[in-house]
């Protein structure tokens, strides 16, 4: 992903030498990518912010993650997560949409009319998992408009506990914390 971005720098960079040597010296351009992972259990969630400029009324910018397996030694979906991956996504949309609606009234007022469908394949978006929970982050554009900025749905393992299963909470590091107490995450 960082070579990724690294090329599309080396783009833009190019594309303001060109706009220079024609004269557009108002131009501005700029680009910027970070990346964190952060382990839970067996599971890294790699998350890499990108922000980009050249001309136009604002920077174009988006999250884009992947989950990366240790135990087997690659890159898997979000819902391989849990230990019956369709029951993860049909109880994560539910979960995820009631979510949205919990949102701020400005924020609920901006959404795309089509943002609950977009919500329902969350799993094949940016899904990320820490120590609190599953985040699932949208992009500006993706439930709404630009001005929305980017939105971020939260559950916390409490939520999850049932539809992760005792194989998916011991994939995230969880099982012991659930073996110490028993009343439950």
């Amino acid at each position: 992903r960082m070579e990724d971005a690294l090329a599309y720098g080396r783009e833009l960079e190019q594309m303001a030498e060109k706009a220079w040597e024609e004269g557009f010296l108002f131009l501005a351009y700029g680009d910027k990518t970070t990346a964190e992972a952060v382990l839970q259990g067996q599971i890294y969630s790699i998350r890499v912010e990108n922000s980009s400029y050249s001309g136009g009324a604002h920077p174009n910018s988006y999250t884009d993650g992947e989950l990366f397996d240790l135990e087997m030694g690659q890159y898997i979906d979000p819902a391989q997560v849990a230990d019956d991956p369709v029951a993860f996504q049909l109880g994560g949309t539910e979960l995820l949409l009631a979510k949205a609606d919990e949102q701020d009234a400005e924020i609920r007022s901006g959404y795309y009319p089509e943002y609950a469908d977009v919500i329902s394949h969350w799993y094949d978006g940016t899904v990320l998992f820490d120590g609190e929970g599953m985040t699932v982050v949208y992009s500006p554009y993706e439930l709404g408009p630009y001005a929305m900025g980017t939105v971020e749905l939260k559950a916390s393992y409490e939520e999850l506990a049932q539809l992760l299963g005792p194989g998916g909470l011991e994939r995230l590091g969880l099982a012991e914390e659930e073996a110490q107490d028993p009343g439950g995450i």
